[in-house]
C-alpha cells in the first residue's frame, strides 16, 4: 500500500499556482457572448440546463485535465477516443455521435474543417477555457447547422476584476518518478463597469510517456519509454471587449493555437508496413467580433462575425528515425484552409410566457492542398475546395404553466458546393492531371420540439 500511494503521487502533476482573480472560478468569469444556446427550465433558475452537462475550469484544473479530450472524459455520456492507425488522433464522442453529427465550437464560432473535418482535441488545451459545455440532447437550431448528435463548445475566460492575474505550472511525472513532460500558462486581465481586457496563453508538452514493465519489446518497440509519443501545444486568447450598460456587450476577440506531433508505431505490425508519420505544424487561429444588443424593453439582436484560418502539414519518412525522405512512401502533405461568415439572431419577449427567436447564418469554407512526393520528385499543384453553407432558423418557447415548458424549433440549411479538386501525381496511369468533380448542392429540412416538465426547484 506505502509503495502504491508513492507511485500515485508521483503520477500527479505538481502544480504552483500564483495570482489574485477573485471569483475566477465562479460563473461570473465565463465569457457569456461565447456561450451556445442554452434550453433552461423557465419555471426556476437554479434547475439545470436540459441535456447539457458543463465542466468548469476549476474542475478540469482539479483533475489535471489539461487537454479537452481529458476532459471530456468526466461528463457522462460523453467520451474520448484515439483513432486505429498510424494518425494517433483524439477523437470525442456524445451518446455515440462524432464530429460529423456533434460539431465542435470555440466561443460559438464552430471549428470545421471541410475536407474531412479530422479535428484532433489532444491539441486544445484548457488553460484559456472557463466552460466546456457539451449538448448531448436537444440543441437549439439557433446554434446553427450540423448539430443533430449534439455539440460541444470551448468557452472562453472574461475578467470580472479591475486587476486579476493568474500563473500555473506543472511537471509530469512516471510512476518510477522519471521526467515525463510539463505545463505552464499565464492570464491576466482587467474590467470596469463599460470595459474590459485579457490576454492569455499556455503550453503543454509531452516528452514521452513509459510502457508498462510487462510489455514484451517487439520490433518496432523495445519497452520503457514509449517512442514517438512527444507532442507540445500552445495556445493563447486575446479579449477586449465594451459593455455600455447593464444588458449590451461588444467584443473582439484572438484565439490561436499551435501544435505538433509524432505518431506511435504499431506494436504488432512487421517494420516494413509501419507508417512513420509526424506532424510538424497543426495550426488553428480565429478572429472574430460577437454582440449582444437590447432594442426597446422586450428584444434582443446577437451577432457574430469571425474569419477562422487552419494550416496542417503531415510528413511520411523512410524509416522510425524521421532522417530520410528518398522512397516511394515518403512524402510530405500541406492543407491551407479558411473560412469566414457570421450570424445574427432576433428574439423578443411576448409578455412573461412566450418569447420568439430567429436566426440567419452564412458560411464560406475554403480548402487548398498540395504534397510534395519524392519518387519521383514532384510538387503537385494547388488542389481546391470551396462551398458556401447557409442556415435560416426559428425557435419559440413557451411558459405553459409554472411546471410545463414547450420549445420548438424549425431550420433550412443549404450548401452551395462552388470548386471540388483532386489532383493525379506522376504515379498514378492518368499522370499530372486535374480532377475536377462534379458539382451538386445540397439542403435538408429540420424540426425539433422538446416538452419540459419541472417537478420541483431543481429536477
Amino acid at each position: 500500500m506505502r509503495k502504491r500511494c508513492r507511485v500515485a503521487l508521483l503520477v500527479t502533476a505538481s502544480t504552483l499556482i500564483y495570482g489574485a482573480a477573485h471569483g475566477q472560478n465562479s460563473q461570473g468569469n465565463i465569457f457569456g457572448l461565447g456561450q451556445i444556446e442554452q434550453v433552461r427550465v423557465t419555471a426556476s433558475p437554479m434547475a439545470a440546463t436540459i441535456g447539457e452537462s458543463a465542466i468548469s475550469s476549476e474542475e478540469a484544473y482539479k483533475f489535471n485535465a489539461l487537454t479537452v479530450d481529458r476532459a471530456l472524459d468526466l461528463v457522462t455520456g460523453a467520451a474520448s477516443g484515439t483513432t486505429g492507425g498510424p494518425r494517433n488522433e483524439r477523437l470525442f464522442f456524445i451518446r455515440g455521435f462524432d464530429r460529423f453529427e456533434a460539431p465542435l465550437f470555440v466561443d460559438g464560432i464552430r471549428v470545421y474543417l471541410p475536407v474531412d473535418n479530422r479535428l484532433d482535441l489532444g491539441f486544445f488545451n484548457t488553460a484559456n477555457l472557463a466552460q466546456i459545455q457539451v449538448e448531448k440532447g436537444y440543441v437549439s437550431v439557433l446554434s446553427g447547422p450540423g448539430a443533430e448528435g449534439g455539440a460541444l463548445n470551448l468557452v472562453t475566460r472574461k475578467p470580472t476584476q479591475p486587476f486579476e492575474y493568474e500563473a500555473r505550472a506543472g511537471i509530469q511525472l512516471g510512476g518510477d518518478g522519471d521526467y515525463n513532460g510539463y505545463n505552464v500558462s499565464g492570464l491576466v486581465g482587467g474590467a470596469t463597469g463599460k470595459y474590459y481586457w485579457q490576454a492569455s496563453g499556455g503550453q503543454t508538452k509531452t516528452d514521452h510517456f513509459q510502457l508498462s514493465g510487462k510489455f514484451t519489446p517487439t520490433a518496432t518497440e523495445d519497452g520503457g519509454v514509449r517512442d514517438h509519443s512527444d507532442a507540445r501545444n500552445y495556445n493563447m486568447n486575446l479579449k477586449v471587449g465594451a459593455t455600455p450598460n447593464a444588458t449590451d456587450e461588444y467584443s473582439l476577440s484572438y484565439s490561436g493555437q499551435w501544435g505538433q506531433k509524432d505518431a506511435t508505431l504499431s506494436v504488432s505490425d512487421p517494420v516494413a508496413t509501419q507508417k512513420d508519420w509526424r506532424w510538424p505544424y497543426w495550426d488553428l487561429q480565429s478572429l472574430y467580433f460577437l454582440s449582444n444588443t437590447k432594442v426597446g424593453d422586450t428584444a434582443y439582436v446577437k451577432t457574430k462575425v469571425y474569419y477562422n484560418s487552419f494550416r496542417n502539414g503531415l510528413y511520411s519518412y523512410d524509416n522510425a528515425n524521421y532522417n530520410s525522405q528518398t522512397t516511394s512512401k515518403a512524402f510530405q502533405s500541406f492543407y491551407s484552409d479558411y473560412s469566414y461568415g457570421g450570424s445574427i439572431e432576433l428574439g423578443n419577449n411576448f409578455g412573461d410566457r412566450d418569447i420568439l427567436k430567429g436566426a440567419l447564418f452564412y458560411r464560406r469554407d475554403n480548402h487548398v492542398e498540395w504534397q510534395n512526393i519524392f519518387v519521383p520528385k514532384f510538387t503537385e499543384p494547388h488542389q481546391q475546395d470551396l462551398e458556401d453553407t447557409y442556415s435560416a432558423a426559428v425557435e419559440n418557447r413557451l411558459h405553459i404553466t409554472g411546471q410545463i415548458d414547450f420549445v420548438a424549433g424549425a431550420s433550412y440549411d443549404w450548401r452551395h458546393l462552388i470548386v471540388a479538386q483532386d489532383y493525379n501525381d506522376p504515379t498514378a496511369k492518368t499522370a499530372g492531371s486535374f480532377v475536377n468533380f462534379p458539382l451538386a448542392d445540397g439542403h435538408a429540412d429540420n424540426a425539433q420540439a422538446a416538452l419540459i416538465y419541472s417537478y420541483n426547484d431543481t429536477g
